[in-house]
Order: C-alpha cells, then structure tokens, then sequence
C-alpha cells in the first residue's frame, strides 16, 4: 500500500518522489533501510512526494514481488527538503540518482514541473501550451 497522503513521521521530515525511468526494466519495489516504500512501480510511472523522517537511507530496487536487486544507493532526506530518487537509463545501463525538487513556492493555486533527462547523449526540451519553457 503506497500512502499518498501526510502522514507522522516521528521527527522532522522531508519529502521524497520515485520515478521508474529505466526503459526495459520489470515493474519495481523501492525498499528505504530494507523497508518497502514503493510496491510495484512500473516504468514511466511516480509516486506523489512521500514524507520521510529526515536522515540517511539505502535506497533499494528489486524486482516486485521480492525479486532480486537491481540497483541500490544512498540518500540523504534533509528536514523540509524535497526531491525525486529517480532509477533512469536501461535495465543494462542503469543509474539511481537523487534530484533536489524546488517545492519551496508551490501552493494550493500553483504548480511545479520537473523534467529529468534520462537519455544519455540527448537533449530535451519542455514547452507548455502557453509558450513557457
């Protein structure tokens, strides 16, 4: 079960989003210090921003279902802070990374766009509808 709303953390908090951007990789289950957050994450898929107690984390991937590991790596969830762990690349080339998520200005009246380029060698570009990019 993926909460999707605050919940208490115990302590002071930060937040933490999980995209699936690796191409060809089987749907996931992300464990934080061995616990499942994620169940099930599947590619091109993310979670909401999840509240977590701040402090330092081993981030885990692993085939859902209890699979085997894919790739892990280290986090640090600052109190107040945000960001996106993002598992991006292929199953072959895989790289698990942590992105700083400026949430600072959002509201319930705004909104923030992230765009994370996963394609080695590419470059992209965002243009929303009324010309911002």
């Amino acid at each position: 079960m993926l909460l999707k709303s605050a919940v208490n953390v115990g302590g002071e908090s930060g937040f933490v989003r999980v995209t699936h951007g690796a191409e060809g990789a089987p749907n996931v289950d992300v464990l934080f210090n061995g616990e499942v957050v994620v169940p099930g994450l599947a590619f091109g898929e993310s979670t909401v921003h999840i509240p977590v107690e701040a402090g330092s984390y081993e981030a885990t991937i692993r085939v859902a279902g209890g699979g085997s590991e894919i790739s892990t790596a280290s986090i640090e969830v600052a109190a107040g802070g945000a960001q996106t762990v993002a598992a991006i690349g292929t199953l072959d080339d895989l790289l698990v990374t942590s992105f700083a998520d400026a949430v600072a200005g959002v509201t319930s009246r705004t909104a923030v766009v992230s765009l994370i380029n996963g394609i080695s060698g590419a470059t992209v570009s965002l243009a929303t509808a009324d010309g911002m990019t």
